[in-house]
């Protein structure tokens, strides 16, 4: 849903056409100072907004103000790693989420799972904040996946598995572990595209590899589907991927942990 211009007083709905535009611009390659004007576009958009329809409460130029606010953070915080932007970029998109909860709620919820369970996975195992934050983060998955499409349901799926797998990380318990594959597999076989395959693939190499360090002694079949999934991560992985370097990476780093020789070709 594109916002209109009666969801806002003023030069808001300006403000956040260039907000928009400005972050367009930021995800094509210019300057993560970009992100900072978004930042402050989108503050000045939301300050402007108003409540339309009174009755139903809801302010839909705030919610859309919030939700580029809470991207643009995310930005931020990939380019500059502090945890206050991840801290920021939560609290915008849930804000988003409160003050039109229908608008581009799949999405949203899907975006705001995948930044918490970045933040679980900085935690140490068994971290107090981790149990709560992962019955959120199950349960706006959950809601988020039959309102995406199905690319998006696809990696919404693959979220799923790697919330399982922070699970098993954080309290040890192996059902999670053997839920986390199979649903790893399950979103490989959902992909719409080589490039998010790929990237599944990688998922079930990094939980092939944790419960393989968690065996004893070592099940060499595990050892092998890590090498073969992140190999088919990198085999698939078109050259213009974004993360297509980070897969010849992990596949070059998984074969020295086993001592096997480069992958051919």
């Amino acid at each position: 849903m594109d916002p209109e211009e009666k969801w806002f007083t003023g030069d808001g709905y300006r403000y956040y056409i260039r907000a928009r535009l400005r972050f367009l611009e930021f995800r094509l390659g210019a300057s993560v100072t970009q992100a900072d004007e978004v930042i402050e576009l989108t503050r000045e958009a939301a300050a402007a907004a108003v409540e339309l329809p009174r009755a139903s409460r809801k302010w839909p130029g705030r919610s859309a103000a919030h939700s580029l606010m809470g991207q643009a953070y995310r930005a931020r915080y990939d380019a500059y790693g502090s945890l206050d932007d991840l801290t920021w970029a939560l609290r915008a998109m849930r804000q988003a989420t409160e003050e039109d909860p229908g608008q581009d709620r799949g999405r949203r919820l899907y975006l705001l799972a995948n930044w918490l369970l970045n933040a679980v996975e900085i935690l140490k195992p068994g971290e107090e904040p981790a149990a709560e934050h992962m019955k959120l983060i199950e349960q706006w998955l959950q809601e988020a996946r039959p309102l995406l499409d199905a690319k998006e349901a696809a990696m919404c799926r693959s979220s799923l598995g790697l919330l399982y797998l922070e699970r098993y990380r954080h309290f040890g318990a192996p059902d999670d572990m053997v839920t986390a594959m199979k649903t790893l597999f399950a979103a490989r076989d959902e992909a719409t595209n080589d490039a998010d395959r790929a990237a599944i693939y990688g998922n079930i190499g990094k939980a092939s590899g944790m419960a393989y360090n968690a065996t004893d002694p070592r099940d060499t079949k595990l050892a092998a589907q890590a090498v073969w999934a992140d190999d088919e991560a990198a085999r698939i992985s078109p050259t213009d991927d974004p993360n297509h370097a980070t897969h010849l990476r992990h596949q070059k780093m998984t074969r020295e942990t086993f001592n096997l020789p480069p992958a051919a070709g």
